[in-house]
């Protein structure tokens, strides 16, 4: 993963850049399934081309502490031989292209649920085939076809690389946009049997940290990305799912982001903002009697007698379990700090200050 360069990155156009199923086609490509690493039939005397390379070695040692260093690794040669995950993979993907085809995409949905998961199975301990060897070298393949492109897209191409997630990588700064054609047209000769397409096109793009972002495409009919903020995650109150996706729409429609934060800040301040508008919802993974006895959990659930898998309802509150099921008990400082903590990061990517141009004060001790 690229460490992101924080920033907004508006009126240049940002391509992200998606090796399509990263780890299904690393095992594929390079034959990984549980009965092919260190399989008895290639041992290094009589198959040293079985061998991982030391350049795949490093990069799972890089990620081990000192002193669990693997040993050389080695993945079945036998030209006769591919290995039950790979023949699975494969058959999947297939079928999977089948069903989009003559368009049945519930069911090609659910195979590419299945193809991109079986990975993850390899490192779950409760997995009757896990294999800690398998999931190790499929993310280590998968890092150097993102390292590949990297230098390609970089040193070849010269474009500015801002961000690198699992699979992808956010490029900007192109000479010439006939270059993402060539670029993609190399890798697909560089990296044989790696397919690698650009899954976005942002003309607007606002990254605060790994993982959080959002992206407003450059195609007017595409609906804006919002990734990982706490804004638009259910467990928050409406009110705050509501100025998240504000936030994103005035960036979309270049009008200053402060404006709505402003209103909404004095809103809650002078406490007009719709109880329902507030309401936080949970749901309980075990008996409120369960839970620590300041939990909003045990408060709140005791007091609505509900039990392990109900749905509760509370607001923030200053009372035991700092939540009450009673909007009479509601905080609203408690709802203005959410608020400051949900969008001070963003702002501050945009240029603007929370406290200066949403509160208009410059401390958090006059927002207390």
């Amino acid at each position: 993963m690229i460490e992101p360069s924080i920033g907004y990155y508006n009126n240049q156009d940002v391509y992200v850049l998606d090796v399509k199923s990263l780890y299904p086609t690393m095992m594929i490509n390079n034959n990984i399934s549980f009965d092919t690493v260190n399989c008895p039939c290639c041992p290094f005397s009589q198959r040293p081309e079985a061998v991982v390379s030391q350049e795949i070695m490093n990069l799972i040692n890089d990620s081990l502490p000192e002193g669990e260093e693997r040993e050389p690794y080695w993945i079945c040669k036998d030209p006769l031989y591919k290995g039950i995950i790979p023949r699975l993979l494969t058959q999947y993907r297939k079928e999977r292209f089948r069903h989009q085809e003559i368009g049945n995409n519930p069911i090609q949905l659910a195979l590419k649920n299945l193809i991109n998961g079986v990975y993850g199975l390899f490192g779950n301990k409760f997995f009757d085939y896990s294999d800690y060897r398998v999931a190790e070298l499929t993310t280590a393949f998968g890092r150097q076809t993102l390292e590949y492109m990297q230098h390609i897209a970089k040193e070849v191409y010269g474009f500015t690389i801002i961000y690198g997630d699992t699979d992808s990588i956010f490029v900007t700064n192109l000479r010439n946009q006939n270059d993402i054609n060539k670029f993609l047209a190399e890798c697909s000769i560089a990296l044989e049997d790696v397919e690698i397409e650009v899954s976005k096109l942002y003309k607007k793009t606002l990254i605060t940290k790994k993982k959080h972002y959002i992206g407003i495409p450059t195609d007017p009919s595409q609906s804006p990305d919002i990734k990982g903020f706490e804004g638009i995650k259910s467990d928050r109150p409406l009110w705050i799912n509501l100025l998240q996706k504000g936030l994103v729409e005035d960036i979309k429609n270049d009008i200053n982001t402060t404006i709505n934060l402003k209103k909404a800040y004095l809103d809650m301040e002078r406490g007009s903002v719709p109880a329902d508008l507030l309401v936080v919802k949970s749901v309980l993974k075990k008996d409120p009697s369960q839970y620590s006895n300041n939990s909003y959990q045990r408060v709140v659930g005791t007091s609505l007698g509900a039990k392990e898998g109900d749905a509760i309802k509370y607001y923030k509150s200053n009372s035991k379990g700092k939540a009450h099921s009673n909007p009479s008990f509601l905080s609203r400082s408690k709802y203005l700090e959410m608020m400051k903590n949900t969008f001070e990061d963003q702002l501050m990517s945009l240029g603007y200050d929370f406290m200066k141009d949403v509160v208009g004060m410059t401390s958090l001790a006059d927002l207390i």
